[in-house]
């Protein structure tokens, strides 16, 4: 700040415990805040000779620095090794700018903050031009968040890993902190992971020493870090946990290893549980990978009510999200950024407006000047800002649904804000939220239960966001009268009079039609097994079944007919044996032993929601895994059994981390 001329300097020393920044106090009339590079300029330290070093008096060669700064009384308390980093050059401000600046960021906290992601920045760092990637990209986005800090109120950077191409080329790090040096200066709360290119050896992906080289670099930056919270093993920086708070929110930011170590997600859970009120984000490089091991995060994720996002990089396919939903039912936010492959530097940042319960998603390139405006680059979603101290982390005892005598209007968990009219039998009319699909399937997407749903309305309305109405005529099904025992053997049940064609467990979407003797053709769903046998997969019983359809159908998903004159034995032959049960003797073994069952969801008549990283996607794979046939596959449509679409067992599912398979046992 100002030319360079000799100045008294009353104390140097650390900022705080384990914090590697440095703070001045002038006894001239030094301006301050001041920079690390005008301290060394302060210093009587020639241009040439800081480059990038520790603040120099006297230099005998450009770089080279014979005499640091010492204060009056000798060495200056700090820790010279660790501040012996190039990356500290010019590394941001004072003790006093820091403050200021984190109090100008709470001071203008208002109805609105902005979280940044950063992506893959390897091949930016190499500078070579690899995939049209320059380093002057990375520097135009770190530039950019320093211009945008207080237009976007930018509450918290997040680098999703894969910070550089070979860990153990200093280089690469060194073009890494040109630009990471500036968003440090900004005083912003920061998180970072190491990715697969910041591995010791990518060769060796899980050995003990895998992340030496990343920790060796980035150990500085960590404890300069005011807003680091924790850390783990304890000295390494490969899983973090930071705070921040943005408009009166708390929020955590869980930085997690690539395939992490159970003991790594132990110690994550931990951190949330400690902070169940902070509004938590998971940091981690590629959630699949380490599935192979059984890591499951996404599974892990739903057990904390507090993680609202995940966020990851990694893959080439540039960009996706979806949404999964925790242990009770609410959404969280799993998405992925990278597009490093593709050479245009883009980047990802998430407006929250508080008062709108809304964050609008934006991909923008800073080199570029322009934004990226498709679905998986520019969205929104709803988010509550309030307080989660009212919210019990612990899942609801279930309890005894009764009749309803008036319609149920509630706020539920999985509703949005777009939506539309309920009419119950009544007449009475609600105005109700989407089922978390954003209007996907039409009037069928309200959460409208037992009434007639109008028009999901693509548009946020917080009269409706999170509200469902169960009409009364929907509290319960029908009520069946119950069946005496049979007084003696010679008792009768009278023989049905009438086709029974109902809703059932176990039967699909897949099927055909069945005719009964009446002549009456009924829609009716295949039995959990694919098709597998021909018209005898229908739930057809007592009537003829046809063709049996490899295509959903929800008129007849669910759906089995029981024809008249198959309602009873007749009385003279014996009563038929039942169909065998999912035992570990008859169809499928137990599901106890199902490998890589996602979050122990089961669903019945051997199927169950499973992993597809270990098996390629593929069910005939992964029920070969463990010596049974698969029978039928499927997509997912929300962490459940309901079942998004339907697969071939040799086909694919791709763009998803788990699949439903039906598999079961060889004949």
């Amino acid at each position: 700040s100002g030319p360079s001329q000799p100045r008294t300097w009353a104390s140097l020393h650390p900022w705080d415990e384990g914090f590697g920044g440095l703070k001045a106090v002038n006894t001239g009339s030094i301006p301050m805040p001041c920079h690390l590079l005008s301290f060394a300029l302060l210093g009587n330290a020639a241009v040439g000779a800081v480059g990038g070093q520790l603040p120099c008096v006297e230099a005998t060669s450009p770089g080279v620095c014979s005499r640091p700064l010492m204060t009056q009384g000798g060495s200056a308390s700090v820790d010279w090794s660790l501040l012996q980093q190039k990356s500290s050059v010019q590394r941001g401000q004072l003790a006093e700018d820091a403050a200021s600046t984190k109090a100008a960021a709470s001071s203008t906290a208002g109805e609105h903050f902005t979280v940044v992601i950063i992506p893959d920045t390897q091949f930016m760092v190499m500078d070579n031009g690899y995939s049209g990637a320059w380093l002057h990209e990375w520097i135009s986005q770190a530039d950019w968040i320093v211009e945008q800090q207080h237009a976007l109120n930018i509450a918290a950077v997040i680098h999703v890993g894969d910070v550089v191409e070979e860990a153990h080329r200093p280089w690469e790090w060194d073009n890494f902190f040109k630009g990471w040096d500036k968003v440090e200066a900004t005083g912003i709360p920061w998180s970072v992971v190491p990715g697969n290119h910041d591995l010791t050896s990518m060769a060796q992906p899980f050995a003990s020493n895998r992340w030496d080289d990343y920790n060796r670099f980035m150990e500085p930056v960590f404890r300069r870090n005011p807003n680091l919270h924790g850390n783990f093993p304890p000295g390494k920086y490969e899983n973090s946990v930071v705070f921040f708070d943005a408009s009166g929110i708390e929020f955590m930011v869980v930085g997690i290893e690539l395939g992490p170590t159970q003991e790594s997600l132990d110690w994550a859970s931990s951190q949330l549980n400690q902070y169940p009120n902070k509004r938590a984000i998971i940091n981690n490089h590629f959630v699949l990978w380490g599935a192979e091991r059984g890591i499951d995060i996404a599974g892990w994720a739903k057990r904390h009510r507090n993680i609202f996002m995940i966020h990851q990089g990694h893959d080439c396919a540039r960009e996706w999200n979806r949404v999964i939903h925790n242990n009770w039912g609410e959404p969280i936010q799993e998405v992925l950024a990278d597009y490093q492959c593709s050479g245009d530097a883009f980047l990802r940042y998430y407006t929250f407006h508080v008062t709108e319960h809304r964050v609008d998603a934006f991909t923008y390139s800073p080199s570029l000047r322009v934004f990226e405006t498709d679905p998986n680059s520019q969205w929104s979603f709803d988010f509550n800002m309030g307080d989660l101290r009212a919210l019990p982390t612990t899942l609801p005892a279930s309890t005894t649904v009764i009749p309803l005598v008036e319609n149920y209007y509630r706020e539920a968990p999985r509703v949005g804000g777009w939506g539309g009219w309920c009419t119950c039998p009544d007449g009475q009319r609600y105005n109700v939220g989407d089922n978390y699909d954003g209007c996907a399937n039409g009037p069928a997407s309200l959460a409208c239960e037992g009434g007639a749903p109008g028009e999901c309305v693509k548009e946020h309305d917080s009269t409706r966001q999170g509200m469902k109405v169960t009409c009364a005529t929907a509290g319960l099904p029908t009520p069946q009268p119950e069946q005496a025992p049979p007084s003696s053997s010679t008792s009768t049940e009278a023989p049905r009079v009438e086709n029974d064609y109902r809703e059932v467990a176990g039967v699909g979407g897949w099927g055909g039609w069945c005719t009964c003797p009446d002549g009456q053709r009924y829609n009716v769903g295949d039995k959990w097994d694919g098709c597998a046998n021909g018209p005898s997969s229908l739930a057809c019983e007592g009537g003829t079944p046809g063709e049996c359809v490899h295509q959903v159908d929800d008129s007849r998903d669910g759906m089995k007919v029981t024809c008249a004159s198959a309602s009873t034995p007749s009385p003279s032959e014996p009563a038929p044996t039942p169909p065998p049960s999912d035992s570990p003797m008859s169809a499928c073994l137990a599901y106890d032993q199902w490998p890589s069952v996602d979050g122990d969801v089961t669903c019945g008549s051997c199927r169950a929601l499973v992993l597809t990283a270990p098996f390629d996607g593929r069910c005939d794979t992964y029920c070969e895994s463990f010596g049974h046939v698969c029978s039928a596959a499927a997509e997912e449509q929300n962490e459940d059994c309901v079942v998004k679409y339907d697969a071939e067992c040799d086909q694919q599912i791709v763009g998803t981390s788990d699949m439903l398979c039906t598999c079961r046992l060889p004949n």
